[in-house]
Protein backbone atom coordinates (compact mmCIF):
# COMPACT_ATOMS: atom_id res chain seq x y z
CA UNK A 1 0.00 0.00 0.00
CA UNK A 2 2.82 2.40 0.87
CA UNK A 3 4.47 1.62 -2.47
CA UNK A 4 1.24 2.42 -4.36
CA UNK A 5 0.73 5.68 -2.45
CA UNK A 6 4.34 6.67 -3.10
CA UNK A 7 3.95 5.93 -6.81
CA UNK A 8 0.80 8.07 -7.00
CA UNK A 9 2.59 10.95 -5.27
CA UNK A 10 5.48 10.65 -7.73
CA UNK A 11 3.08 10.81 -10.68
CA UNK A 12 1.37 13.86 -9.23
CA UNK A 13 4.73 15.59 -8.78
CA UNK A 14 5.74 14.82 -12.36
CA UNK A 15 2.39 16.04 -13.66
CA UNK A 16 2.55 19.24 -11.64
CA UNK A 17 6.11 19.92 -12.84
CA UNK A 18 4.98 19.49 -16.48
CA UNK A 19 2.03 21.79 -15.86
CA UNK A 20 4.31 24.34 -14.26
CA UNK A 21 6.64 24.16 -17.26
CA UNK A 22 3.73 24.95 -19.52
CA UNK A 23 3.85 26.69 -22.86
CA UNK A 24 5.08 30.18 -23.65
CA UNK A 25 2.80 30.22 -26.69
CA UNK A 26 -0.87 31.13 -26.24
CA UNK A 27 -2.31 27.68 -26.82
CA UNK A 28 -2.41 24.08 -25.67
CA UNK A 29 0.46 21.62 -26.19
CA UNK A 30 0.17 18.60 -28.48
CA UNK A 31 3.00 16.08 -28.25
CA UNK A 32 4.10 13.83 -31.11
CA UNK A 33 5.39 10.59 -29.61
CA UNK A 34 5.92 8.91 -32.98
CA UNK A 35 5.48 9.49 -36.70
CA UNK A 36 3.54 7.17 -38.98
CA UNK A 37 6.55 6.92 -41.30
CA UNK A 38 10.30 7.26 -40.72
CA UNK A 39 12.53 7.28 -43.80
CA UNK A 40 16.16 8.12 -44.56
CA UNK A 41 16.09 10.14 -47.77
CA UNK A 42 18.89 9.91 -50.31
CA UNK A 43 19.59 13.23 -51.95
CA UNK A 44 20.82 13.75 -55.50
CA UNK A 45 22.91 16.84 -56.18
CA UNK A 46 21.57 18.90 -59.10
CA UNK A 47 24.50 19.14 -61.50
CA UNK A 48 22.90 21.74 -63.79
CA UNK A 49 22.85 24.48 -61.13
CA UNK A 50 25.28 27.24 -62.13
CA UNK A 51 24.55 30.07 -59.70
CA UNK A 52 26.71 30.86 -56.68
CA UNK A 53 25.73 32.49 -53.41
CA UNK A 54 22.57 30.34 -53.07
CA UNK A 55 20.91 30.54 -49.66
CA UNK A 56 17.27 29.57 -50.25
CA UNK A 57 14.79 28.00 -52.65
CA UNK A 58 11.15 28.02 -53.77
CA UNK A 59 9.28 25.87 -56.27
CA UNK A 60 6.48 26.93 -58.61
CA UNK A 61 6.45 23.92 -60.91
CA UNK A 62 8.22 23.51 -63.23
CA UNK A 63 10.30 26.45 -62.06
CA UNK A 64 12.81 26.16 -59.25
CA UNK A 65 13.68 29.58 -57.81
CA UNK A 66 17.01 29.92 -56.01
CA UNK A 67 17.59 32.93 -53.75
CA UNK A 68 20.95 34.55 -54.48
CA UNK A 69 23.15 36.68 -52.25
CA UNK A 70 24.26 38.95 -55.07
CA UNK A 71 23.59 42.54 -56.14
CA UNK A 72 22.61 42.28 -59.82
CA UNK A 73 19.99 39.52 -59.55
CA UNK A 74 18.09 38.16 -56.55
CA UNK A 75 16.77 34.90 -58.03
CA UNK A 76 18.11 32.24 -60.38
CA UNK A 77 15.36 30.34 -62.22
CA UNK A 78 15.61 26.73 -63.48
CA UNK A 79 13.28 24.37 -65.29
CA UNK A 80 13.32 21.11 -63.29
CA UNK A 81 11.56 19.21 -66.09
CA UNK A 82 14.15 20.08 -68.73
CA UNK A 83 16.93 20.40 -66.13
CA UNK A 84 18.18 23.68 -67.54
CA UNK A 85 18.98 27.21 -66.38
CA UNK A 86 16.49 29.79 -67.63
CA UNK A 87 17.28 33.25 -66.28
CA UNK A 88 18.39 35.47 -63.42
CA UNK A 89 15.61 37.86 -62.41
CA UNK A 90 14.51 40.49 -59.89
CA UNK A 91 17.03 43.26 -59.32
CA UNK A 92 18.01 45.02 -56.11
CA UNK A 93 17.43 48.78 -55.95
CA UNK A 94 14.98 51.58 -55.21
CA UNK A 95 13.61 51.94 -58.75
CA UNK A 96 9.90 51.36 -59.55
CA UNK A 97 10.51 47.79 -60.80
CA UNK A 98 13.30 46.95 -58.35
CA UNK A 99 13.28 45.52 -54.85
CA UNK A 100 15.05 46.86 -51.77
CA UNK A 101 14.22 43.61 -49.96
CA UNK A 102 12.74 40.43 -51.36
CA UNK A 103 10.62 37.74 -49.69
CA UNK A 104 8.45 35.25 -51.58
CA UNK A 105 5.47 34.49 -49.32
CA UNK A 106 4.84 30.96 -50.74
CA UNK A 107 1.39 31.96 -51.91
CA UNK A 108 1.41 30.45 -55.39
CA UNK A 109 -1.79 30.54 -57.38
CA UNK A 110 -2.02 30.29 -61.16
CA UNK A 111 1.74 31.00 -61.42
CA UNK A 112 1.37 34.27 -59.49
CA UNK A 113 4.13 35.06 -56.99
CA UNK A 114 3.35 37.24 -53.98
CA UNK A 115 6.54 39.16 -53.10
CA UNK A 116 6.98 41.26 -49.98
CA UNK A 117 9.39 44.20 -50.02
CA UNK A 118 9.64 44.99 -46.31
CA UNK A 119 11.84 48.06 -46.75
CA UNK A 120 9.50 49.67 -49.29
CA UNK A 121 6.46 48.32 -47.40
CA UNK A 122 5.01 47.06 -50.64
CA UNK A 123 3.44 43.84 -51.93
CA UNK A 124 4.00 42.86 -55.57
CA UNK A 125 1.98 40.26 -57.47
CA UNK A 126 4.08 38.88 -60.34
CA UNK A 127 3.08 36.54 -63.17
CA UNK A 128 6.02 34.14 -63.05
CA UNK A 129 5.28 32.23 -66.27
CA UNK A 130 4.97 35.41 -68.33
CA UNK A 131 8.06 36.85 -66.66
CA UNK A 132 10.14 33.79 -67.58
CA UNK A 133 8.76 33.69 -71.12
CA UNK A 134 9.49 37.36 -71.80
CA UNK A 135 12.68 37.60 -69.67
CA UNK A 136 11.10 40.62 -68.04
CA UNK A 137 9.28 40.89 -64.70
CA UNK A 138 5.52 41.11 -65.34
CA UNK A 139 3.86 42.94 -62.44
CA UNK A 140 0.15 42.32 -62.04
CA UNK A 141 -0.45 44.50 -59.02
CA UNK A 142 1.36 46.47 -56.32
CA UNK A 143 -0.08 47.15 -52.88
CA UNK A 144 1.46 49.62 -50.47
CA UNK A 145 1.20 49.12 -46.72
CA UNK A 146 3.28 52.18 -45.84
CA UNK A 147 2.74 53.37 -42.29
CA UNK A 148 1.26 50.03 -41.25
CA UNK A 149 2.88 47.13 -39.40
CA UNK A 150 5.25 44.58 -40.88
CA UNK A 151 3.24 42.68 -43.51
CA UNK A 152 3.35 38.89 -43.39
CA UNK A 153 0.73 37.69 -45.90
CA UNK A 154 -1.69 39.03 -48.48
CA UNK A 155 -4.93 37.08 -49.01
CA UNK A 156 -7.87 38.27 -51.11
CA UNK A 157 -7.24 41.95 -50.38
CA UNK A 158 -6.58 41.30 -46.68
CA UNK A 159 -3.20 42.03 -45.10
CA UNK A 160 -1.98 39.95 -42.18
CA UNK A 161 0.66 41.88 -40.26
CA UNK A 162 3.06 41.35 -37.39
CA UNK A 163 2.80 43.87 -34.57
CA UNK A 164 4.96 44.55 -31.51
CA UNK A 165 3.61 46.72 -28.71
CA UNK A 166 5.00 46.84 -25.18
CA UNK A 167 7.11 43.76 -26.01
CA UNK A 168 4.03 41.73 -26.95
CA UNK A 169 4.13 40.08 -30.40
CA UNK A 170 0.84 39.59 -32.22
CA UNK A 171 -0.65 39.10 -35.67
CA UNK A 172 -3.33 41.52 -36.74
CA UNK A 173 -5.53 41.76 -39.83
CA UNK A 174 -6.30 44.81 -41.93
CA UNK A 175 -10.03 44.34 -41.30
CA UNK A 176 -11.86 44.30 -37.97
CA UNK A 177 -13.59 40.96 -38.53
CA UNK A 178 -10.56 38.82 -37.73
CA UNK A 179 -9.40 38.89 -34.08
CA UNK A 180 -5.83 39.82 -33.18
CA UNK A 181 -3.60 36.89 -32.28
CA UNK A 182 -1.22 37.42 -29.33
CA UNK A 183 1.53 34.83 -29.68
CA UNK A 184 3.14 34.49 -26.25
CA UNK A 185 1.90 34.58 -22.68
CA UNK A 186 5.22 35.98 -21.53
CA UNK A 187 6.43 39.44 -22.46
CA UNK A 188 9.54 39.37 -24.62
CA UNK A 189 12.24 41.67 -23.25
CA UNK A 190 13.84 44.22 -25.55
CA UNK A 191 17.11 42.27 -25.76
CA UNK A 192 15.22 39.12 -26.78
CA UNK A 193 13.01 40.67 -29.44
CA UNK A 194 15.58 40.14 -32.21
CA UNK A 195 15.38 36.38 -31.69
CA UNK A 196 11.58 36.32 -31.86
CA UNK A 197 11.06 38.86 -34.62
CA UNK A 198 12.74 36.40 -36.99
CA UNK A 199 9.54 34.36 -36.87
CA UNK A 200 9.20 32.10 -39.90
CA UNK A 201 5.62 31.90 -41.11
CA UNK A 202 3.46 30.13 -43.66
CA UNK A 203 -0.25 30.57 -44.27
CA UNK A 204 -2.61 27.75 -45.19
CA UNK A 205 -3.76 28.25 -48.81
CA UNK A 206 -7.39 28.58 -47.69
CA UNK A 207 -6.24 31.38 -45.31
CA UNK A 208 -7.86 29.85 -42.22
CA UNK A 209 -4.66 28.98 -40.33
CA UNK A 210 -1.09 30.14 -39.96
CA UNK A 211 1.98 28.16 -38.86
CA UNK A 212 4.92 29.91 -37.24
CA UNK A 213 8.38 28.93 -35.97
CA UNK A 214 10.36 31.14 -33.62
CA UNK A 215 13.77 29.65 -34.48
CA UNK A 216 14.65 29.40 -30.78
CA UNK A 217 11.73 27.42 -29.32
CA UNK A 218 11.43 23.67 -29.93
CA UNK A 219 7.83 23.82 -31.13
CA UNK A 220 5.58 24.45 -34.11
CA UNK A 221 2.86 26.99 -33.34
CA UNK A 222 -0.44 26.89 -35.25
CA UNK A 223 -2.92 29.78 -35.15
CA UNK A 224 -6.56 29.72 -36.20
CA UNK A 225 -7.02 33.00 -38.06
CA UNK A 226 -10.81 32.98 -38.15
CA UNK A 227 -11.32 32.51 -34.40
CA UNK A 228 -9.89 33.58 -31.05
CA UNK A 229 -6.74 32.17 -29.45
CA UNK A 230 -8.73 29.35 -27.80
CA UNK A 231 -8.17 27.16 -30.88
CA UNK A 232 -4.42 27.79 -31.14
CA UNK A 233 -1.93 25.10 -30.18
CA UNK A 234 1.74 24.10 -30.22
CA UNK A 235 3.25 20.88 -31.56
CA UNK A 236 6.51 19.41 -30.27
CA UNK A 237 8.45 16.16 -30.48
CA UNK A 238 10.51 16.99 -27.38
CA UNK A 239 9.54 15.56 -23.97
CA UNK A 240 9.83 19.01 -22.41
CA UNK A 241 8.85 22.40 -23.76
CA UNK A 242 11.37 25.22 -23.87
CA UNK A 243 9.98 28.44 -22.43
CA UNK A 244 11.08 31.98 -23.13
CA UNK A 245 12.39 32.14 -19.55
CA UNK A 246 14.59 29.06 -20.20
CA UNK A 247 16.27 30.84 -23.09
CA UNK A 248 16.73 34.01 -21.08
CA UNK A 249 18.32 32.10 -18.18
CA UNK A 250 20.73 30.24 -20.47
CA UNK A 251 21.61 33.31 -22.49
CA UNK A 252 20.65 31.32 -25.61
CA UNK A 253 23.78 29.17 -25.15
CA UNK A 254 22.26 25.83 -24.08
CA UNK A 255 21.88 23.09 -26.69
CA UNK A 256 18.18 22.88 -27.51
CA UNK A 257 16.38 21.30 -30.45
CA UNK A 258 15.33 23.98 -32.91
CA UNK A 259 13.95 24.64 -36.39
CA UNK A 260 15.65 26.11 -39.45
CA UNK A 261 14.15 27.73 -42.54
CA UNK A 262 10.53 28.68 -43.05
CA UNK A 263 7.73 26.10 -42.82
CA UNK A 264 6.22 24.85 -46.08
CA UNK A 265 2.58 23.89 -46.38
CA UNK A 266 -0.42 23.03 -48.50
CA UNK A 267 -4.06 22.59 -47.42
CA UNK A 268 -3.29 19.17 -45.92
CA UNK A 269 0.23 19.21 -44.49
CA UNK A 270 3.04 21.27 -42.99
CA UNK A 271 6.73 20.43 -43.43
CA UNK A 272 9.51 21.86 -41.25
CA UNK A 273 13.30 21.48 -41.05
CA UNK A 274 14.32 20.31 -37.57
CA UNK A 275 17.79 20.08 -36.01
CA UNK A 276 18.46 17.58 -33.22
CA UNK A 277 20.61 18.97 -30.41
CA UNK A 278 21.90 15.47 -29.64
CA UNK A 279 22.87 14.23 -33.10
CA UNK A 280 22.85 17.48 -35.15
CA UNK A 281 21.02 15.45 -37.78
CA UNK A 282 18.57 17.29 -40.01
CA UNK A 283 14.98 16.03 -40.10
CA UNK A 284 12.12 17.08 -42.34
CA UNK A 285 9.03 16.65 -40.17
CA UNK A 286 5.65 16.47 -41.86
CA UNK A 287 2.53 17.02 -39.76
CA UNK A 288 -1.08 17.78 -40.58
CA UNK A 289 -2.91 20.94 -39.54
CA UNK A 290 -4.23 19.20 -36.41
CA UNK A 291 -0.70 18.45 -35.20
CA UNK A 292 -0.58 14.74 -36.02
CA UNK A 293 2.85 13.31 -36.87
CA UNK A 294 2.77 12.09 -40.48
CA UNK A 295 6.41 11.51 -41.47
CA UNK A 296 9.98 11.99 -40.25
CA UNK A 297 12.30 12.25 -43.26
CA UNK A 298 15.98 12.12 -42.22
CA UNK A 299 18.57 13.69 -44.54
CA UNK A 300 22.36 13.42 -44.52
CA UNK A 301 22.95 16.78 -46.20
CA UNK A 302 23.50 19.91 -44.12
CA UNK A 303 20.34 21.68 -45.28
CA UNK A 304 19.68 25.32 -44.43
CA UNK A 305 16.52 25.68 -46.54
CA UNK A 306 14.10 23.53 -48.51
CA UNK A 307 10.94 23.68 -50.59
CA UNK A 308 8.27 21.14 -51.50
CA UNK A 309 6.65 20.22 -54.80
CA UNK A 310 3.49 18.87 -53.17
CA UNK A 311 1.90 17.70 -56.43
CA UNK A 312 4.83 15.55 -57.57
CA UNK A 313 6.00 14.49 -54.08
CA UNK A 314 9.47 15.97 -54.47
CA UNK A 315 11.60 17.96 -52.01
CA UNK A 316 14.44 20.35 -52.93
CA UNK A 317 17.07 21.45 -50.43
CA UNK A 318 19.90 24.00 -50.23
CA UNK A 319 22.95 23.16 -48.12
CA UNK A 320 25.29 25.35 -46.10
CA UNK A 321 27.81 24.85 -48.95
CA UNK A 322 25.33 26.43 -51.41
CA UNK A 323 24.62 23.14 -53.18
CA UNK A 324 21.12 22.10 -54.28
CA UNK A 325 19.75 18.58 -53.77
CA UNK A 326 16.56 16.84 -54.84
CA UNK A 327 14.80 14.07 -52.88
CA UNK A 328 12.44 12.02 -55.05
CA UNK A 329 12.11 8.43 -53.82
CA UNK A 330 9.79 9.13 -50.93
CA UNK A 331 7.96 5.93 -50.01
CA UNK A 332 4.96 7.45 -48.28
CA UNK A 333 3.39 10.87 -48.56
CA UNK A 334 0.76 11.40 -45.94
Amino acid sequence: MKIIVGYIILLLLLFSSCEKKGNSFNGEIRYISQFRTIQHLKGEKLSYIQNIGIYGCDICYPYLLLNLGRQDSLVGIYDVEKKIFLDNMFTLGMGPNEFSSFVITQQYKDSVLVINDVHKQEISLVNLFESVRSHNVKFLKKISYEGMHEMVFYTDSLLWMKDVKQNIISYICSDSLHPSQILYKEKISGSDLNHFLLLADAIKPDATKLVTLSGVLNQIDILSLDSDIGKNFSVTTSPEMIRVSDLQESGYTDAFDYFLSIPRCNDDYIMVLHVSSETQKKHLYMIDWEGNGIADYIVNEDLVDFCVDWKHHVIYGVTADEEVYVYEKIVQWG
